[in-house]
């Protein structure tokens, strides 16, 4: 019985441990940079990502407050410093910065078995997508179109397929981009009608 006891209460501590957020906010993020071994280029992306954090921790909490003595829980991920709609809008991929976790089980698997950083993922950035198209054209040695139409309804393809690309390699796949990459899937897929 008090073996049960004893196990409970580490459970119960650990739990506590795992989705309570500490008072200081910058003992906080450090704690997260050391956990998560984030490595910052320079104070700008440095003070960016602690506006991230703060963001992303608050919203944490009012979660946490929301659901008072329940198991359920949400607990800050390595992805806590990102900005979702920077993500969003760079890769065309979703992320969240924190976890909802059912129970201490859970917790303690979402710890050990992390997401993966971006850093890690051979994503492609949407923002350089034009200078990539050209790459990608002259490596395949893709026809240049001669109608203006053709050649746009080809790059909105490409780009749709970058989007995919991304989201797959974000899943965990090892996906590059191949010589079908501008290839139309359906007919007319780009006209409205």
């Amino acid at each position: 019985m008090i073996v049960f006891i004893i196990t409970a209460l580490i459970k119960i501590t650990l739990l506590i441990k795992l989705v309570k957020l500490e008072d200081d906010p910058t003992v906080f993020f450090n704690r997260f940079k050391n956990n998560f071994h984030r490595v910052y280029f320079n104070p700008y992306s440095e003070q960016k990502g602690y506006a991230n954090f703060l963001k992303n921790m608050n919203e944490v909490k009012k979660l946490n407050e929301e659901h008072p003595g329940r198991v359920i829980a949400y607990q800050l991920n390595r992805y806590a410093d990102l900005d979702p709609a920077d993500i969003k809008e760079h890769f065309g991929i979703d992320i969240s910065p924190y976890d909802h976790v059912e129970d201490e089980k859970e917790a303690i698997a979402r710890r050990e078995k992390q997401h993966k950083f971006l850093e890690e993922m051979h994503l492609y950035d949407l923002n350089e997508v034009e200078d990539l198209y050209e790459e990608w054209v002259k490596r395949f040695g893709k026809a240049n179109f001669t109608k203006k139409l053709e050649q746009t309804i080809h790059y909105y393809r490409f780009v749709k397929t970058v989007v995919e690309t991304n989201k797959k390699n974000f899943a965990g796949q090892n996906v590059k981009l191949g010589a079908d990459a501008d290839v139309l899937k359906e007919p007319d897929q780009y006209f409205y009608g």
